[in-house]
């Protein structure tokens, strides 16, 4: 099968992202805000993530603007490139046209993949630099079986740097394929000058950050050491079942199939660093009982890709019909979940659809009538003006001195977004990168007037005397800091600004 044949296949999930975010009744998601301020604000580094997707984001804004079409894009392009690398895997692997098609469909149909390249954030290019690396460490080690190979593994070299420059989690993954090599017969490449050559290139291409990182006392490890306080607590098979929700159920077969034709096939022999590397990966998952199936979401590519030259292969002189089963399964259980995948029903309708499917998952937040992927797009525009409604009943003088105290980011992130259409300018937040912003704020100006969104209210009384509940934002459906929030007014600070800003710190 021709890469242009599989290039247009591939572009459905291009397709099918980009209609959902333009005709879908759904905003900005719960990050993208946030995520639109660090990329006003280039760095080589942010409190929760590495640079790269800003960059992308930054690149992004200043050639298409700022809407919910145009931040979206990257995410589906990065959504499509990884339908197509799982295809051009399974080529690699011998696949014809059917395993190079059924390969490619699987992120294309699989509920998570659609969640994930749905919209804006790191984690979609995470997938992506994954499954790259995975079919360029295919290539490496296909080349070393001829001879001594170098140039793969500087390709190989540069996307595990790019992919750690996205998201530090890369670095599991490296940890990962590395211990997956050392327990296979693959290890004699290690002897070699090429994965030497590759690490030097990861840590060159992440010393930016890393030079980031010790500037800043290398905040980030709070913020990861605190990520286990924000999930909920998964016991090992519904871990399990949230595994196979997230690729598809259809999916799981040739994810098995791969999973075997790693670990006991004679012809994936050469390959077994990916099964350890999956197995690895996987136990650690259910072993730290997490609640985001996506963690390891960049490793299923491979096995799929392998699953599926494994299905053609043994469909080759008969059983097709095994062929025909599993296409139709694709369709028909991707079909069935993606009006919860991609945000196109109205929220009544998408509560009422997950309810009757049973599929309303806890991730990071108790469980709601909608699932949170969907739950945490709703209610920021309206947060914002209730914030900007009590800024107007505020004298003039004050109006102009006032700033607004997000206690999260995520309010932060939309007040920032949408308050200069209510006359908003000034924002704070104690939160993860905006605690970073805010410090050289506070170190610029005084602060006389605050509206406080979510800050408790017997803080704000123990630095300022004069303090007012003005108003009261509530959203049903929401989840997030849209969903309940006081808004107070304080006046009149008895302390430095600088003592409740420490109080508030929150770094997770």
């Amino acid at each position: 099968m021709s890469r242009r044949k599989l290039a247009a296949f591939c572009s459905l999930l291009l397709v099918l992202e980009l209609a959902a975010a333009a005709f879908g009744p759904y905003g900005y998601y719960i990050d993208e805000p946030y995520y639109l301020a660090c990329a006003h604000r280039l760095a080589w580094g942010y409190v929760d993530h590495p640079p790269l997707s800003l960059f992308i984001l930054r690149a992004t804004t200043a050639l298409l603007g700022h809407s919910v079409l145009a931040i979206r894009l990257p995410a589906a392009l990065a959504g499509a490139a990884t339908a197509f690398v799982t295809g051009s895997m399974a080529r690699e692997l011998g696949g014809g046209r059917f395993a190079q098609l059924t390969a490619a469909a699987c992120p294309i149909v699989g509920p998570g993949y659609l969640i994930l390249f749905g919209f804006f954030s790191m984690n979609a290019f995470e997938v992506l630099a994954w499954a790259t690396v995975a079919y360029l460490l295919i290539l490496a080690l296909a080349a070393q079986a001829r001879g001594p190979a170098t140039r793969p593994f500087v390709l190989l070299g540069i996307v595990l740097g790019a992919a750690a420059l996205n998201k530090h989690t890369s670095v599991l993954y490296l940890g990962a394929l590395s211990f997956g090599l050392l327990l296979s017969g693959a290890r004699g490449v290690l002897r070699t000058k090429g994965p030497w050559l590759a690490l030097g290139l990861t840590v060159l291409i992440l010393l930016p950050n890393l030079l980031w990182e010790g500037m800043h006392d290398f905040i980030s490890f709070e913020f990861y050491r605190a990520q286990a306080s924000r999930n909920v607590d998964t016991p090992v098979l519904l871990g399990l079942l949230n595994q196979v929700l997230f690729i598809g159920p259809a999916a799981l077969p040739l994810a098995l199939l791969g999973l075997w034709f790693f670990l006991s096939s004679a012809a994936g022999a050469r390959y077994r660093v990916f099964g350890l590397s999956f197995l690895l990966l996987l136990v650690c998952l259910l072993a730290l009982r997490s609640s985001r199936p996506d963690r390891i979401a960049g490793a299923y590519p491979v096995l799929l890709a392998a699953g599926a030259v494994v299905l053609e292969q043994f469909t080759q002189a008969s059983r097709r019909w095994l062929r025909t089963a599993l296409a139709l399964a694709l369709v028909v259980f991707g079909a069935s979940f993606m009006p919860l995948a991609l945000p196109i029903l109205p929220p009544p309708m998408a509560a009422g659809y997950a309810q009757a499917l049973g599929v309303v998952p806890r991730i990071e937040r108790d469980a709601a009538a909608l699932p949170e992927w969907l739950a945490e797009r709703l209610g920021w525009p309206e947060l914002t003006a209730a914030v900007a409604g009590v800024a107007s009943d505020l004298p003039p003088q004050q109006q102009r001195r006032a700033l607004v105290l997000a206690a999260s980011y995520d309010v932060a992130g939309a007040v920032e977004l949408f308050g200069p259409a209510h006359g908003l300018q000034r924002v704070i937040s104690p939160h993860n990168s905006y605690y970073l912003w805010g410090a050289e704020l506070l170190a610029r100006e005084p602060i006389d007037v605050v509206i406080a969104i979510g800050v408790p209210e017997s803080l704000l009384a123990q630095h300022f005397r004069d303090v007012r509940r003005v108003g009261h934002h509530r959203c049903e459906i929401c989840l997030g800091g849209a969903s309940d929030l006081s808004i107070f007014v304080a006046r009149n600070p008895t302390s430095p600004f600088s003592d409740l800003w420490v109080a508030l710190r929150r770094i997770k």
